[in-house]
């Protein structure tokens, strides 16, 4: 501890507080040394006033029935504010609504299992979601109806299967039919079949079904029963209709005509039945040198011909076929 006893002025007049100038007014002054240099502190008539940081050697005593607390004012003065004995004890009770929940000091949201639930009967249009704006960094909502506006102008589905093919229920999902497709340019539609047969059921509960099938083969000239198309004997009624159309590389003569086949599915060794009813033709007669014959090979009836007519030969055929389930 400083004394200033037996100490002459000239030699302690630097360990001496003093106001920067003059005597102490209402307007705050820096306490500086004998030699001129600031200290924290500045004094008047009414305030004091610390530039630095204001510290206890010790702590103060903690007092446990006191409702007063010191702040600072938005001019940086200390003021005194009565809090009230609840800013000492566990404050105000917070009471979260589903979804939001408070653990500890930790607040989280639920599942949203925890709200009511609007279905597609109850929900109404003007409704609204909690979305992101993320050119905003903000959050904002969106109702259903501008939900649904931007998803119907802005996402695709994307179609199953190729261009053209028609889309089918394959075992609860959405898929392509590779052998059946539309063609949708104007004045050249067409609707496309390439399977193995077209088929229609009766519209009852019964049991005819009618298949349509589509076939072509070339029979070469000198050439004795070439098969020209097969059908499976065992699996329909016994009868089939068949129209068709041959002509030769050249196009010099063509025939159009209708064939009837039957047979008995019940006893397929026994020779099934041909009627072959030509109905026009145009250029050489091929009535003589292009014969149809029916053959059942197994269980497979096979539509034969024979070529003497002296050149190779086309044939078309669409046939018609019956089954019984």
């Amino acid at each position: 501890m400083g004394t200033l006893s037996g100490q002459r002025v000239k030699d302690a007049f630097g360990s001496l507080l003093k106001l920067e100038s003059g005597t102490a007014t209402s307007s705050t002054k820096i306490i500086e040394d004998g030699a001129g240099n600031d200290t924290a502190l500045k004094l008047s008539t009414v305030k004091v006033e610390v530039n630095g940081t204001l510290a206890f050697t010790s702590a103060p005593s903690t007092g446990s029935t006191e409702v007063a607390a010191l702040f600072l004012d938005a001019t940086n003065n200390i003021v005194k504010r009565n809090l009230g004995t609840a800013a000492f004890t566990s404050g105000a009770s917070l009471t979260p609504v589903a979804p939001l929940a408070i653990a500890s000091n930790v607040i989280s949201i639920s599942a949203p299992t925890t709200l009511s639930q609007l279905t597609e009967s109850t929900v109404a249009i003007a409704d609204t979601f909690l979305i992101y704006d993320a050119s905003a960094t903000v959050y904002k909502y969106i109702t259903l109806q501008d939900l649904n506006d931007y998803m119907s102008a802005n996402i695709t589905a994307v179609a199953a299967g190729s261009n053209g093919q028609v889309a089918y229920n394959d075992g609860g999902t959405t898929a392509g039919a590779a052998g059946l497709s539309y063609n949708d340019a104007p004045a050249s539609e067409q609707f496309v079949f390439t399977g193995l047969d077209f088929v229609q059921r009766e519209v009852s509960s019964g049991t005819c079904a009618f298949y349509s099938r589509s076939d072509s083969a070339v029979i070469n000239n000198a050439v004795t029963n070439g098969v020209v198309t097969t059908l499976e004997a065992n699996l329909f009624a016994g009868a089939v209709i068949i129209d068709y159309m041959i002509y030769n590389s050249g196009s010099t003569t063509v025939r159009v005509g209708e064939i009837h086949i039957v047979w008995n599915p019940a006893n397929l060794v026994t020779a099934p039945s041909i009627v072959d009813s030509i109905k026009t033709s145009i250029g050489t007669s091929t009535a003589a040198t292009f014969v149809f014959n029916a053959f059942i090979n197994s269980t497979t009836l096979q539509l034969r011909a024979t070529n003497t007519f002296g050149a190779n030969m086309t044939v078309l055929l669409n046939f018609k076929a019956f089954y019984a389930f």
